[in-house]
């Protein structure tokens, strides 16, 4: 059974006409006289009407959710951090799930499953689970013993950069309670596509005003100067944005998907990312011998590229440039710095790791002391590695905890794969499931994706559509 609403529609149509009208009236006030007061009455209305609608619509928040993991909206806070629509929604969802049963109705749905293979796949669902949060347990471990230890100074930034993860990570429970059909995984994967439109209309924006040198995917709404970041986060969510158009493509065929792939390949050419493309070409690389394309598909694989051959000229110099620079080390270019500063701060990372092999210095600390190792004596370099970041925040209990999720992470897909029938919507996930996580693996050789926020919740929300999908597909061939 769906979970229910946690309001009744009489309610929300009661609060969203007060709210509306007072809605109405902040706006217009704050037009007259655009001060900081009257914007910001305006924005704790708007606030409350998104509160209500996670607490009369969850799925329709879950989607507004969706779409932020591909365009992050965040309103800069003085302090540094920054408001989104997580802070927001998240806290309301879960209350939603509570009230309207979404937990308890999923908990029924376990008890009462009896299908061995349904069975398998929640067992691979409870172990990836429990992989996820001892990791995460070993990150707080990390941080406990930093602060005993008297390293104070990362502290801030090691418990936000925690939580960040962690709300990324919530969206896989909250797809498997809210996410209940077929369609609604469909839709879920437009509003995420529906995202990268945006992205790209609003980086073209950026690009032909001159305020955007490299496309992003955070749009800093109260910022003039740099409004929009995230180049890198940008190229992984590409990747993963590729992923679900070649599933939608391989379940049925159309030119729109392939239109989508070419934008999708645009805006990561736009972010000039190098480990982006390397991605990339690994995930082409590895899914070619799995689309298994009859005749009738073959022409769109011809068209692909042939478009593609035509667009290449089309590509920037400055593209070229960068990717060729780098190739080669051109000395005095920043392209070479970059990749030799990286390369310091790798044998950096591996000196604190060998000096605190057990447990680190602290989940995401190594920029604090970074300093105390290394000939230049560099402070708050980051190691643009995850996997040494883990190695010299979290030492080896973390690299082992590491090294458990990922291997859960590939079962979940290898269990997907066998139990569904081939052709379903499972099963199709599960066969691209093993090139995306590696292509994502390849991006976090030269940086920390597995910690954002948005990455993290675009890989939560694949997981839950992919295990949903899975027990789905099960049902339709039960019934």
């Amino acid at each position: 059974m769906p979970p229910r609403a946690a309001l009744r529609p009489g309610a929300l149509q009661a609060v969203f006409a007060v709210a509306g009208v007072g809605l109405a009236l902040s706006l217009g006030l704050a037009a007259g006289d655009p001060t900081p007061a009257s914007w910001t009455i305006a924005g704790a209305l708007l606030a409350c009407m998104a509160i209500v609608t996670a607490l009369a619509r969850p799925f329709v928040a879950l989607q507004a959710l969706a779409i932020s993991t591909i365009l992050l909206i965040v309103y800069d806070l003085p302090s540094g951090l920054g408001l989104n629509l997580f802070d927001l929604l998240l806290p309301c969802l879960f209350c939603a799930s509570v009230l309207g049963g979404a937990i308890e109705s999923e908990r029924l749905a376990e008890r009462e499953a009896t299908d061995p293979r349904a069975l398998e796949l929640r067992r691979a669902t409870r172990r990836l689970t429990t992989a996820v949060l001892v990791y995460y347990g070993i990150a707080v471990l990390s941080i406990v013993v930093m602060v005993l230890f008297g390293r104070t100074a990362p502290l801030a930034n090691s418990t936000f950069t925690l939580l960040r993860g962690l709300q990324g990570m919530l969206l896989f429970p909250l797809g498997l309670w809210w996410i209940c059909s077929e369609r609604q995984i469909h839709v879920t994967i437009r509003m995420m596509v529906l995202g990268v439109v945006l992205l790209a209309l609003l980086n073209t924006v950026g690009f032909a005003t001159g305020v955007v040198q490299r496309a992003g995917m955070i749009w800093f709404v109260n910022l003039t100067e740099a409004p929009i970041g995230g180049p890198n986060e940008t190229a992984s969510t590409m990747l993963m944005v590729l992923a679900l158009l070649v599933v939608r493509q391989s379940l049925a065929d159309r030119f729109r998907n392939l239109a989508l792939i070419g934008l999708v390949l645009a805006t990561l050419v736009a972010t000039f990312s190098r480990s982006g493309l390397l991605a990339f070409l690994t995930f082409a690389v590895l899914v070619m011998p799995r689309t298994r394309l009859p005749r009738m598909r073959l022409r769109w694989v011809l068209i692909a590229a042939v478009v593609l051959a035509a667009a290449i000229p089309l590509i920037p110099q400055d593209y070229w440039t960068r990717m060729g620079r780098t190739l080669v080390l051109q000395r005095g270019t920043f392209e070479t710095y970059s990749s030799l500063i990286r390369v310091y701060a790798w044998k950096t990372a591996w000196a604190v790791f060998l000096d605190n092999p057990l447990l680190g210095v602290g989940f995401f600390a190594f920029p604090y002391v970074s300093d105390v190792y290394g000939e230049l004596r560099l402070r708050n370099i980051p190691v643009d590695n995850y996997y040494l970041e883990t190695a010299a925040g979290t030492g080896i209990v973390g690299l082992v905890g590491l090294a458990f999720v990922l291997l859960r992470l590939f079962q979940l897909g290898s269990v997907v794969r066998r139990i569904a029938p081939p052709g379903s919507l499972g099963h199709t996930m599960a066969r691209f499931h093993a090139p995306l996580l590696i292509g994502m693996l390849i991006v976090n050789l030269t940086g920390n994706n597995f910690v954002g926020l948005v990455v993290l919740g675009q890989l939560a929300l694949w997981l839950a559509m992919l295990v949903r999908a899975g027990h789905l597909s099960l049902e339709t061939r039960g019934a």
